[in-house]
């Protein structure tokens, strides 16, 4: 039998483990995160623009998007993510968006749709993400 010497070494393999459970049913998102440090614009252009179908996707697709917006802002313009029940329709709005958007510097003043009023999309480093009329 060994014994552990160290407490916090044997606190900390717990924790990971505890983590990697929890983590398991979410490793595509973990993976998502993970490559999001690296090619964030990239990979959410390519997740964005693959057809989602669901609404399942759709909240899938804002908690990623969330994601990308405190990595590159710190935080979240406009309490976009506040409200559960407007996921899909916020989700939407970015989508037909996304499908057309060249320059991810780009603010949106003149590009207005009828589900969307899309000020400014916060690729990289615009202040502000406001969808002030939702279809």
């Amino acid at each position: 039998m060994v014994k552990a010497t160290n407490p916090s070494l044997l606190k900390l393999s717990c924790a990971v483990l505890a983590f990697m459970v929890v983590a398991a049913p979410h490793a595509e998102a973990f993976l998502f995160c993970l490559f999001t440090l690296f090619h964030p614009i990239q990979y959410c252009e390519q997740y964005l623009t693959t057809g989602l179908t669901n609404y399942t996707n759709w909240v899938n697709c804002c908690d990623r998007l969330q994601f990308i917006y405190q990595l590159y802002n710190g935080e979240i313009y406009g309490g976009l993510f506040d409200n559960k029940a407007s996921h899909q329709s916020i989700c939407s709005c970015v989508i037909n968006e996304v499908r057309g958007l060249q320059n991810y510097s780009y603010t949106y003043s003149s590009k207005m749709t009828a589900e969307c009023n899309l000020r400014s999309f916060p690729f990289p480093v615009t202040k502000s993400f406001n969808c002030s009329t939702l279809s």
